[in-house]
């Protein structure tokens, strides 16, 4: 295979209750490029990035890293991405600097204050995660990339519950990722306005 490209995924269908919910995509992206995966609700963006981050099993298909399978290194294939889903993974018994030393330490690294600043939490930092709302837990989510760099990111809806200056800023270090050599895919049922950037599109429908 050739290694033209840092990411691949060839063929990947998902068959459910004898229907596809989508078959044969597939996927290339190499270092300084987004892929915008779009579609309504129940479409399979969800399932797709589930399996992209080796989280779910697809019914076909392969999934190439560094022109190898994933299987084949999955190690050092989780070690350079995130994946951030619906469930965001904030323990709410902690407080905001306590879930993100927590992120720190799961990945091997030193929590790194400078990420509260950016993700104006700066005044959360000892806030219980239980009395934050949606888009300042989605915040602390995001604050992970800043922190743990890693060459691709994996994000699912990553603009819901956020208000638009954060928004703003999340598009901003997303042009920041891309311009140093990183990899984005990106899942949203909202237009993301990315006209700067070398993007491809892949629009789901819903069965």
């Amino acid at each position: 295979m050739s290694q033209e490209f840092n990411f691949k995924a060839c063929k990947i269908s998902l068959n459910r209750a004898q229907m596809f919910i989508f078959e044969n995509l597939t996927l290339e992206l190499s270092a300084g490029e987004v892929l915008l995966i779009e579609g309504a609700n129940g479409s399979g963006k969800t399932s797709l990035l589930k399996i992209l981050a080796g989280l779910m099993t697809a019914t076909s298909g392969v999934i190439y890293w560094q022109g190898k399978i994933i299987e084949e290194g999955v190690e050092n294939y989780r070690d350079n991405f995130h994946y951030i889903g619906h469930h965001l993974g904030i323990k709410t018994d902690l407080t905001v600097e306590e879930n993100l030393t927590l992120f720190a330490k799961l990945a091997g690294k030193k929590y790194h204050p400078a990420c509260l600043t950016v993700m104006h939490l700066n005044h959360k930092q000892h806030c219980l995660a239980r009395f934050l709302s949606a888009g300042e837990k989605r915040k602390i989510a995001l604050a992970k990339l800043i922190m743990i760099p890693k060459r691709l990111w994996i994000l699912d809806e990553p603009l819901t519950a956020l208000d638009h200056a954060t928004q703003t800023l999340f598009i901003t270090l997303l042009r920041q990722h891309i311009h140093q050599g990183g990899m984005a895919i990106l899942s949203s049922h909202q237009k993301i306005s990315l006209l700067d950037l070398p993007c491809s599109t892949i629009k789901l429908s819903p069965c």
